[in-house]
């Protein structure tokens, strides 16, 4: 009858990979060899690592969850195979003991938020990167050297199984070594044998001016660095923008606000608006009405090697309430003039 490796590890059969490795770590501590004397013990660590071999691995779990695999048929004809000499096999299992499989450092992502003003000028931002790098403990073999691996018992070192599929007999990857030929019994504390382990690491960057939203910026060799003999992997940072208080933004254009009092929307003169770049000011039209839409060409957002967007200004007129008798009389007067 096929091992439970759900029960073994004491999770249920729909445990998230984080509960899988968790318990896996509770387990690995209290039953590890180097803390334990006995062969009891040791073989409850092994079953513990098996377990968690097959279930941390997505196509492994899924393999395991799929049913027992079938190869008495397989064992008949490799025998018949053998019993002539040959090993149908044997150039698989020597060409797996030879090599070792080779895991690319990948890149990571990672986000940052800046201001308006920061795309105006450009600005230091530090960002949290998160990779995984190599485990010094067990020089990212997952194993200490006094354990080294074992050969897997599914395949027998082969690093391929036959599956029973109706009359039809097919080899496939050994889901348990996933191809390897060998297991490892004893896992790295340190990195629970996966060889390498997460590392956060804070930089600061430099955003330039004009930067797009959506730019992904690229920091050379902080992505992962699993494997050291390969060059490490790159980050990508991300760059959002945060909403702004005053602006809007359509591309690289802004939209703002600006009210002026009821005798500047009347007679027309110069009043001060507020940009990205500092104070500017502008001048007003006689008779400006309510939501008279007003520009500032160049103030808006720039952009590298493009156009700078422009500021456009909405007018609002704020009437005055309350007005002394005298004041709304003059109203009054110029009303039956048609004013």
């Amino acid at each position: 009858m096929p091992k439970d490796f759900y029960k073994i590890l004491g999770v249920k059969k729909d445990a998230s990979q984080s509960d899988i490795k968790k318990a896996y770590r509770k387990l690995a501590l209290k039953y590890h060899p180097d803390k334990n004397v006995g062969n009891e013990t040791e073989q409850k660590f092994k079953e513990i690592t098996e377990a968690y071999n097959v279930l941390s691995s997505p196509d492994q779990r899924a393999q395991y969850d799929s049913g027992p695999i079938q190869g008495d048929l397989g064992d008949i004809f490799n025998d018949i195979f053998r019993g002539f000499g040959f090993d149908p096999f044997a150039g698989a299992k020597r060409r797996r003991q030879e090599t070792r499989r080779e895991v690319n450092n990948g890149d990571v992502l990672a986000q940052i938020s800046i201001n308006l003003e920061d795309v105006v000028y450009g600005c230091n931002k530090k960002v949290k990167i998160v990779h995984h790098i190599y485990c010094g403990s067990c020089k990212g073999n997952g194993h200490p050297e006094s354990s080294p691996p074992e050969e897997c018992r599914t395949c027998k070192g082969h690093g391929r199984v036959r599956v029973q599929q109706g009359f039809m007999t097919l080899t496939q990857t050994c889901p348990h070594c996933e191809g390897l030929g060998v297991t490892i019994s004893r896992a790295c504390l340190e990195c629970a044998g996966m060889g390498a382990k997460r590392e956060i690491d804070v930089i600061s960057i430099k955003v330039p001016k004009g930067v797009p939203a959506g730019t992904k910026l690229r920091v050379s060799g902080m992505g992962d660095k699993v494997n050291s003999r390969m060059p490490a992997g790159d980050a990508y940072i991300l760059v959002n923008f945060n909403k702004h208080d005053e602006f809007e933004r359509d591309g690289l254009d802004l939209y703002s606000e600006l009210e002026i009092p009821y005798s500047l929307a009347v007679l027309g003169g110069e009043t001060t608006v507020a940009t990205l770049w500092g104070d500017e000011r502008i001048s007003v039209p006689k008779s400006c009405k309510c939501n008279k839409v007003l520009s500032i060409r160049k103030k808006g957002l720039p952009a590298s090697g493009k156009r700078t967007g422009d500021l456009f200004i909405n007018i609002l007129v704020d009437v005055p309430s309350d007005l002394p008798d005298d004041t709304l009389n003059i109203i009054k007067s110029l009303s039956s003039h048609g004013s």
